[in-house]
């Protein structure tokens, strides 16, 4: 083989290999577009594969990490998996504690898992970071509260 052929062999594989591979942005642009899911375009899986490929990925700012733990969690969260949805919630709290909206998330699993104090106590620091989340906050502390009120054993004197 001369080397001119050998040279147009190796051409035609290097730009197979270049059109094969698509670039790195675009896998970013991807994983964000899963990682954040609005409307609900894709499955709860596909979320949380776009949100734990940034988070591995290792080049968000804490800012943008945070939002995709957040993100990741909110999938793990519409799965009733709730002990890592908290996790991701904490660590999206570690990475950036004003983001409000991690707080009310949050919020909305310890609510789902009959943890009323700290549901109430994560829509209070939403409410303090966040004053738009006031109303959607306090109809779902009266919930909450009329849930642990009604659901509480009643505790009645014994006659004697």
């Amino acid at each position: 083989m001369s080397i001119r052929s050998l040279s147009a062999s190796m051409a035609g594989v290097t730009a197979t290999l270049l059109l094969a591979a698509p670039p790195a942005e675009a896998a970013t642009s991807r994983n964000w577009t899963w990682c954040t899911n609005e409307g609900h375009a894709d499955s709860t899986d596909r979320q949380i594969e776009g949100c734990t490929a940034i988070i591995n990925a290792g080049k968000e700012t804490r800012n943008t990490l945070s939002i995709a733990y957040n993100n990741r969690a909110n999938g793990y969260a519409d799965k009733k998996q709730y002990e890592q949805a908290l996790a991701d919630y904490d660590h999206s709290l570690r990475l950036d504690s004003d983001y409000a909206i991690a707080y009310r998330n949050r919020g909305l699993s310890y609510n789902a898992i009959k943890e009323y104090d700290r549901a109430i106590t994560d829509y209070d620091q939403a409410i303090r970071l966040n004053p738009r989340y006031d109303a959607a906050s306090t109809v779902a502390a009266a919930r909450i509260t009329t849930r642990k009120t009604t659901t509480a054993p009643s505790r009645t004197t014994p006659k004697p």
